[in-house]
């Protein structure tokens, strides 16, 4: 993982500037506006995407969200997965409940419960902090 606010803080400043100006467009309910902000500031990082350590797990969350809260779930599976390969320590447990957030409106059960599974071995209930508690509820009904 690198650190792009050091090694491009002129960069890193124009990123921060992008991901706010579409935070606030997605809370004030410019959904498809928000995305093409989210997704110009990932098409700004420089490859390989998922190595830029705050950016990118930064840039796929808020794109993650915003198609979840489109019900996009697959483009959203995507973002989640970005977020996966972005997390800088093995201890971050937010894009695994991510997946199994996805993969469970999906259908994907057995999929929702290996995620869940897996944040839930890291952080226990921590890891499901600020999800609706509707999948906590599931895995702790339906885990092996």
């Amino acid at each position: 993982m690198r650190n792009l606010l050091n090694e491009n803080p002129e960069l890193s400043r124009e990123l921060i500037a992008k991901v706010e100006l579409g935070n606030k467009r997605d809370a004030d309910g410019e959904t498809v506006t928000a995305r093409e902000i989210y997704l110009e500031a990932w098409d700004r990082l420089p490859d390989p995407k998922e190595n830029w350590e705050p950016f990118s797990q930064w840039i796929a969350d808020c794109l993650f969200g915003n198609y979840i809260d489109s019900n996009n779930y697959e483009e959203a599976e995507k973002w989640a997965e970005a977020s996966y390969k972005s997390r800088p320590d093995e201890i971050e447990t937010s894009c695994l409940v991510q997946l199994g957030l996805v993969n469970y409106e999906m259908g994907k059960i057995d999929a929702a419960l290996d995620w869940f599974g897996r944040a839930y071995a890291v952080g226990k209930y921590r890891a499901f902090q600020g999800f609706d508690k509707k999948y906590f509820d599931f895995f702790k009904k339906n885990k092996r």
